[in-house]
């Protein structure tokens, strides 16, 4: 394989590998992870469109319904998180969406910040989250 095992490949992981250990990544994911889904869990007990947070550590996910109680997902014509992922680009958010099986199973979005985001950092992007969600459902109560 071009990049499997050549010198300048052992030398990137080898590199990032030193980076995790000097920057303790680890440690700051154990510690960041919780704080990180309790904020979203906040969220989510705030929100009438989230009905599930789920994931470990600092990749987490949280899943958008269109009724809370019964968990029934939003028609495929809604475009939910599409929606919402350009409600956050206006906010200054980037969200990573996702629709399994073409919404057909659910739909969603990951919330996977960088491994040495700091506590700053992780209640600025929830607050941006939340007024993402809270704009959108403005507008699905108009709908």
């Amino acid at each position: 394989h071009t990049y499997a095992s050549n010198p300048l490949s052992c030398a990137v992981a080898n590199a990032v590998l030193e980076e995790v250990k000097k920057q303790d990544i680890i440690s700051n994911v154990k510690n960041i992870g919780p704080y990180l889904s309790e904020g979203l869990a906040e969220i989510a007990r705030n929100s009438k469109i989230i009905g599930d947070v789920r994931g470990l550590g600092l990749l987490l996910a949280i899943e958008i319904v269109k009724n809370k109680t019964t968990k029934k997902m939003f028609g495929p014509d809604m475009r939910a998180v599409y929606r919402l992922a350009e409600i956050g680009l206006e906010n200054g958010i980037l969200l990573y969406t996702r629709k399994t099986s073409g919404g057909q199973f659910g739909e969603w979005m990951m919330i996977t910040p960088p491994l040495n985001i700091s506590k700053k950092e992780v209640d600025h992007l929830l607050c941006l989250l939340g007024k993402t969600i809270k704009q959108f459902e403005k507008e699905i109560d108009i709908i």
